[in-house]
């Protein structure tokens, strides 16, 4: 849910209406009211995009801030730790500010996904190394919002020749073929939610150049796959559809 910090503007920006951050959480938990109650759909996930210091406006009391922790599921950042004047490729500068805010989210067991708009291959690195220093998911794109990116899905590795190995098909049935043409006999396999928690993990035999791996009874969904041998690790996102 993207625009949620606009209730700042209506508090001090152009200051019409002094309780706009308790009407903007409320506004949220209608929208969490309507979805469970009158659609039926439990597995609804509620993101609200930025406006992190939401929680502790003034105008909000302990009971409303539990209460919007009750409603949301996660929360997605932007420009954290490269703010600036340039569309992308900002300077490194964490927000300790927002940081500290994101920290009591963690502290309500609330995932944080970060975004940063970055191209340049040192920059994304050195994004990764801090998104995870504070356990933050991160994620780096350009600005524009007509495609999508790689991302950096769950961890940083040196890059290694497990870099090229192909998952197909994607998406898929849960029975998922990873191809490589590298000498490896033998994987350790770990899969991840797309909310980061550890779903299981697998020591596999390679049989010829693929690497077969049985995920059907996965529900549908986004997922991670860690892959580790002798070669290095990597990274790859998955597709589950039935």
């Amino acid at each position: 849910m993207d625009m949620i910090d606009s209730y700042y503007y209506w508090m001090e920006e152009n200051p019409q209406q002094p309780v706009a951050d308790t009407l903007m959480m409320q506004f949220v938990k209608n929208i969490r009211h309507h979805v469970d109650l009158v659609t039926g759909n439990s597995n609804f996930i509620l993101i609200p995009q930025n406006a992190e210091e939401l929680i502790n406006s003034v105008n909000v009391s302990a009971s409303q801030k539990a209460a919007y922790f009750n409603t949301v599921n996660a929360i997605g950042v932007e420009d954290v730790f490269y703010y600036g004047t340039k569309n992308e490729n900002n300077v490194f500068k964490p927000d300790t500010f927002r940081i500290n805010q994101l920290m009591q989210w963690q502290a309500n067991n609330k995932q944080v996904f970060s975004i940063e708009y970055l191209t340049q291959p040192s920059l994304i690195n050195q994004y990764a190394v801090g998104a995870h220093s504070y356990n933050f998911v991160p994620y780096a794109c350009v600005r524009e919002l007509d495609q999508s990116c790689g991302g950096i899905p769950m961890g940083l590795n040196e890059q290694s020749e497990l870099d090229n190995v192909m998952i197909y098909p994607n998406p898929s049935d849960g029975k998922i073929n990873l191809y490589e043409n590298f000498a490896v006999e033998k994987y350790e396999i770990e899969v991840f939610s797309s909310f980061g928690q550890p779903l299981g993990k697998w020591n596999v035999k390679k049989r010829g150049d693929v690497t077969h791996i049985d995920l059907s009874d996965f529900p549908d969904g986004i997922y991670y796959l860690s892959i580790n041998s002798g070669k290095g690790s990597t990274y790859k996102k998955i597709v589950i559809n039935h």
